[in-house]
């Protein structure tokens, strides 16, 4: 099986779309779906369960990964406004996660709180964009987009991630330090 680094990553989008949940579908499952998943809460609260996690709270700015072949239901919480955005994807071209031809280094986190970064709601909603229109680019311009986005969520699940600052807010930082 082959361990597939962030940087050799080429994801082929199966599936993409951004849009506010309504009270005629707030729950997907029980399902098991045949390539990964990665969901972003937009606006308001879901929840998501399987027999491996448990049942998790996931809230805006947090980033679900699903695996293939994970039984699991994923609801929304309609009792207030509830925005999400999907992307389904390979991350190599032709290759299966499910089939075990790959298998991602580093293991991606179940849920991924995402807040200080504000590329990914850009990032989601432009994929999504990208995967309902024609254009002669259209595949390249998702591979490239969803790769960023990929890149992106392994700096939060490496072992040396430590969230960026502003040099201003690390200066202001170092003196609240210095003379507290």
């Amino acid at each position: 099986m082959l361990k597939l680094s962030p940087e050799n990553v080429s994801p082929k989008v199966e599936h993409s779309n951004y849009f506010k949940c309504d009270l005629k579908q707030t729950k997907w499952g029980p399902r098991i779906i045949k390539d990964i998943e990665l969901i972003l809460i937009v606006e308001g609260i879901a929840s998501y369960c399987s027999e491996k996690t448990g049942k998790l709270l996931i809230g805006a700015g947090d980033i679900l990964f699903i695996p293939p072949g994970e039984e699991h239901v994923f609801e929304v919480n309609t009792k207030e406004k509830t925005i999400i955005s999907c992307i389904h994807l390979e991350l190599l071209n032709k290759k299966g996660y499910l089939k075990q031809d790959y298998i991602p280094d580093p293991l991606p986190k179940n849920l991924t709180d995402t807040k200080g970064d504000l590329f990914m709601h850009e990032l989601f909603h432009r994929i999504a964009d990208i995967f309902t229109k024609n254009s002669l680019f259209r595949e390249i311009m998702l591979t490239t987009a969803s790769k960023e986005l990929w890149l992106r969520l392994n700096e939060f699940w490496s072992e040396n991630y430590t969230p960026i600052t502003s040099p201003r807010v690390s200066r202001m930082i170092d003196f609240l330090k210095a003379n507290y």
